[in-house]
């Protein structure tokens, strides 16, 4: 009897992305009900942009990112824009820090993230990659150890704009603080 392997990942890989969104809900409890929202393909970037450029309205210390794939073909493109706001946001004093993927297997993926981490270095950035030997495959964004964007959308032209992609975005400080913990071991 031969096996779907493709729709056997398949599954698995939905198995898994709802087991994450879950454990999300679970983390945040009853107290904080309210605090969570969906964003697909074309509202994640413009939710990303909304809080890292809006200085007036919120004064913003510190973003962390760490993300599979950072990709940008035109300076206008959304993943272009989320580029040159966070080097503006470096600029102002805010803390930024991105962690990036860094393959044994794929290197247009690597010549990719260290053509976006040299432009973010340039401007002040802290940008560092992750072990070789593990694929960092995450897509989040902390934003003064509040706001958590976590899904599954790589910060591409595709993603924000083509591919269906589903993030969620957290207003919780204990679960900013959980996912930072997570992140950190991934920049050791």
């Amino acid at each position: 009897m031969a096996t779907n392997k493709p729709l056997r990942y398949i599954a698995s890989l939905f198995l898994l992305v709802l087991f994450l969104q879950l454990s999300v809900l679970s983390i945040l409890g009853s107290e904080n009900k309210g605090l969570l929202s969906a964003l697909s393909t074309q509202a994640i970037a413009s939710e990303i942009s909304q809080l890292v450029t809006e200085p007036c309205k919120v004064f913003i210390l510190s973003i962390d990112i760490a993300v599979f794939l950072f990709k940008s073909n035109h300076p206008r493109s959304r993943p272009g824009m989320i580029i040159q706001e966070l080097a503006n946001a470096s600029q102002r004093g805010v803390k930024v820090t991105v962690i990036l993927e860094r393959s044994k297997r794929d290197k247009n993926l690597n010549k990719e993230n260290r053509k976006t981490a040299k432009f973010l270095e340039k401007n002040g950035v802290k940008v560092v990659y992750d072990s070789p030997s593990t694929t960092t495959h995450t897509k989040i964004v902390v934003v003064d150890r509040r706001y958590c964007f976590v899904g599954s959308h790589n910060f591409t032209q595709s993603a924000f704009k083509y591919n269906h992609e589903l993030s969620l975005l957290v207003d919780s400080k204990d679960v900013a603080g959980k996912i930072l913990e997570y992140v950190n071991t991934i920049s050791r």
